[in-house]
């Protein structure tokens, strides 16, 4: 279902064909609009824009994830500019939806956009960590230590991800120097 806020929204844009509407709250017209057989307007309005940002959170929020990578998707197919927290909400809910290459590929298009962009280099770090991707996450976290090198988190997660990457050796001079800093992190 679509929630009430949304609906009314829509209403307001297809004010001049109620039957429009009326299509959209089916849930199978609503999935179809997102599939992408759907012929696509050259330019986006901005309603239809703030109609697409609202569905997406909305459907993030109610957990659909995969209908959330739909939405994103067919925003970024036409054209519309995705704000960089928009940018990890589809990452992360095709991260949710299982779609770890597409999360990977949409934090990628962040970090290449602003290469100190942390949360999005930590985000995918893990993902690469999921998908036991070792030696690519070790190298996301060599990164974030280079971003901040006095934080203790990213060498730990850069000696975990060493270790599990064949590369204990590296790992274990890491863990090292962190133990070196503080003793009580032996245990």
């Amino acid at each position: 279902n679509i929630p009430k806020h949304v609906t009314a929204s829509l209403k307001h844009t297809f004010s001049r064909d109620i039957d429009a509407m009326e299509w959209f709250q089916d849930e199978k017209a609503a999935n179809d609009l997102f599939k992408p057989s759907y012929g696509r307007p050259v330019v986006t309005s901005p309603e239809m824009e703030d109609i697409l940002r609202r569905l997406a959170e909305t459907t993030f929020n109610d957990e659909q994830y995969a209908r959330t990578v739909l939405i994103y998707t067919e925003m970024a197919e036409r054209g519309v500019r995705l704000t960089v927290p928009e940018m990890l909400r589809w990452a992360k809910a095709a991260e949710l939806a299982e779609d770890y290459d597409a999360a990977i590929r949409i934090l990628d298009m962040i970090v290449q956009n602003d290469p100190t962009n942390k949360v999005a280099l930590r985000e995918m770090g893990t993902t690469y960590m999921g998908r036991q991707r070792f030696a690519e996450a070790a190298d996301i976290y060599a990164r974030l230590m280079e971003l901040e090198p006095g934080e203790r988190e990213w060498r730990m997660s850069r000696a975990n991800t060493l270790t599990w990457s064949g590369q204990g050796k590296e790992a274990v001079e890491l863990l090292n120097e962190l133990y070196a800093e503080d003793p009580k992190d032996q245990k």
